[in-house]
């Protein structure tokens, strides 16, 4: 189902980042992020996130990654 223009602006604006707004609006992080440049494109002032995760998702990167090492390392 396509999200209307209005709730993906509320969103978008509201939202904490990239990642969580696609996950609101059942989008992936890339369609979410094109649909917010077209808006842009069309002079609606949209914020831009910051690349990268949030503090607490480095965290979780870090124990993910510590936990696919090999032993030892």
């Amino acid at each position: 189902m396509r999200v209307k223009d209005t709730d993906f602006i509320k969103v978008w604006q509201t939202g904490k980042s990239l990642k969580r707004v696609a996950e609101m609006l059942g989008m992936t992080t890339r369609a979410a992020s094109a649909r917010a440049g077209y808006y842009r494109g069309k002079g609606i002032p949209l914020k831009k996130f910051k690349r990268g995760p949030l503090g607490s998702e480095w965290q979780e990167l870090r124990d993910l990654a510590k936990s696919l090492a090999p032993v030892g390392e």
